[in-house]
């Protein structure tokens, strides 16, 4: 019976996303859509037909028996799509003008990235001693395998050179009448090297995924077409990647012995997976998705103490280095640790709890229905300022792609400082970006439909 509504919902999804109009190809809601039908709806399908038990303390039949998993899924989708279609939402932020002024500046913060960007590769990597053994040891440091030094600090900063790539991109190929266009050329591939090395560095796949992922729709969005053969190769790229990425960072374990050394580990490990492998692909990738309705469980049925917008605060504090700190008290743990505590019972590792859950651990189902409101409103909002200005700046498109993946993050994990922590470039690149190559103003008597789309070709 359950099934049966979630697959409701999911047709009304589809649906809404076929009919509704959108300024562009796609939105930021478009994206909620994806990642709400990925987290929610299809694992809430799986859980009700095939109940899965994560630990020994709650089973698969407690999921599907507890009504009120299905009752904040419904309400926290309905209550992000009023909030984003409300009629202040609407209107809000279409009044707001931005202006680029001073191009020069944004030349020098590019550089300025750059130079962040390879200094915090060269000082996070000399812990570990050096590129190489960075590189080679990075599955075991993300493990915790290896002890992190004083210089973790620095890896926050690794990804500022995407920013820089997305920036120069902009200047490459939209804005074709720039002067410098080959070395703009050269300084693009430069920073997508440095950011591929930064990942690789840190064994991270989404980062990589997501980069490409904003290159395209950011191409989407100033074109205004869908190319569907780029799209066929992203996703088999990705799919790829999604599946063997592991096994790719495992091989550079055998860098220092040579190229052939790497492809002889890539296929041992790619084996070895396959011997040890006692779950299905379908099931394990759904496993991984599932947390966020599991996370629901626990926040219905586990007595706490209300965190009212502590996490917020914790999670901005978390962005100070430890030896910064002036008090000698630890930082409280954050909602992801009691939400792992709640699902298995240990810290060796820690779930999300995704955007739902929290809003019950904040301020229980007042929560749900405030936050969820809050948080389509505020993706709309945001939305208006940018889209009123894809065709008048030339690397909006990016900054708009970007603020939809952080939008939707924050859903998608639910934890103020896994999105600091994760996003900390993304965010403070933004706000210095506009701080210092744009001028904001309110117009009055503004609407939307005024804009001229220019062309930056012309």
């Amino acid at each position: 019976m359950l099934a049966v509504a979630y697959m409701g919902l999911f047709c009304f999804v589809i649906f809404l996303e076929s009919v509704r109009k959108k300024d562009n190809i796609f939105d930021f809601l478009s994206l909620f859509n994806l990642i709400f039908s990925l987290l929610y709806i299809i694992p809430a399908v799986s859980a009700s037909l095939h109940p899965i038990s994560i630990s020994n303390q709650i089973t698969g039949n407690q999921i599907v028996n507890n009504i009120q998993i299905p009752l904040a899924i419904f309400i926290g989708y309905f209550l992000v799509v009023i909030g984003f279609y409300s009629k202040i939402a609407q209107t809000t932020g279409t009044n707001i003008a931005i202006k680029v002024h001073h191009e020069k500046n944004i030349i020098i913060f590019i550089i300025v990235l750059l130079i962040i960007t390879c200094l915090s590769v060269f000082l996070y990597s000399m812990q570990y001693g050096g590129l190489l053994n960075t590189l080679s040891n990075a599955n075991l440091i993300r493990a915790g395998a290896v002890e992190r030094g004083g210089l973790s600090f620095f890896k926050r900063f690794l990804y500022f050179g995407f920013f820089a790539a997305y920036l120069l991109a902009s200047m490459v190929f939209i804005k074709n009448n720039n002067k410098e266009k080959k070395l703009l050329l050269v300084l693009f591939l430069f920073s997508v090297f440095i950011s591929l090395i930064a990942s690789f560095m840190v064994a991270a796949r989404s980062p990589i995924i997501w980069a490409f992922l904003i290159f395209y729709l950011a191409s989407i969005l100033y074109t205004g077409k869908l190319n569907i053969k780029i799209m066929a190769v992203f996703v088999f790229c990705a799919s790829l990647f999604v599946l063997y990425g592991k096994n790719l960072f495992y091989s550079l374990s055998a860098i220092p012995n040579g190229f052939d050394a790497m492809v002889e580990r890539f296929i041992e490990s790619i084996q070895l997976g396959a011997n040890n492998e006692d779950q299905s692909s379908i099931e394990m990738l759904l496993s991984n998705f599932s947390f966020p309705v599991y996370s629901l469980y626990v926040a219905t049925n586990t007595p706490y103490e209300l965190r009212l917008l502590g996490d917020w605060f914790y999670g901005l504090l978390s962005l100070i280095p430890d030896q910064l700190m002036m008090s000698t008290e630890e930082v409280p743990s954050t909602i992801s640790y009691y939400n792992t505590m709640y699902l298995v019972q240990t810290d060796e590792y820690s779930i999300p709890p995704g955007f739902l859950a929290f809003c019950l651990y904040s301020m229980s189902w007042s929560g749900l229905i405030i936050f969820c409101f809050i948080y389509g409103w505020l993706g709309r909002f945001w939305q208006n300022i940018l889209s009123n200005h894809l065709h008048q700046i030339s690397w909006m498109p990016f900054i708009y792609v970007l603020s939809a993946q952080i939008w939707v993050e924050m859903f998608a994990c639910g934890d103020p400082k896994i999105l600091f922590q994760t996003y900390f470039w993304a965010i403070t690149s933004t706000f210095i970006l506009f701080c210092i190559a744009t001028k904001i103003s309110v117009r009055k008597n503004y609407s939307y439909a005024n804009i001229q789309k220019k062309s930056f070709i012309d």
